[in-house]
């Protein structure tokens, strides 16, 4: 089990390090994503049902990964 969580946890920490050397903090929104992978693999593998309010929440999520994701006018454009 140590090995488990060590390796995998790891992974993720390395993968995660990789993202956000690449794209910048933006890469941070990701995370934001966990809830609502949750929810889905929850209904589509283990046949959960989903309630209102975690329906909410997640339209709440995504709006939040898209408010810090957008690109700030005040900043110059580059490419």
């Amino acid at each position: 089990m140590v090995a488990l969580g060590v390796l995998s946890t790891g992974l993720a920490f390395a993968a995660f390090i990789t993202l956000i050397g690449r794209v910048g903090p933006r890469g941070s929104v990701a995370v934001y994503f966990i809830p609502v992978v949750a929810i889905g693999v929850g209904v589509a593998l283990a046949g959960d049902s989903v309630a209102p309010l975690s329906l909410a929440g997640t339209a709440l999520v995504l709006i939040g990964a898209w408010l810090t994701s957008r690109r700030d006018p005040t900043q110059p454009r580059t490419i």
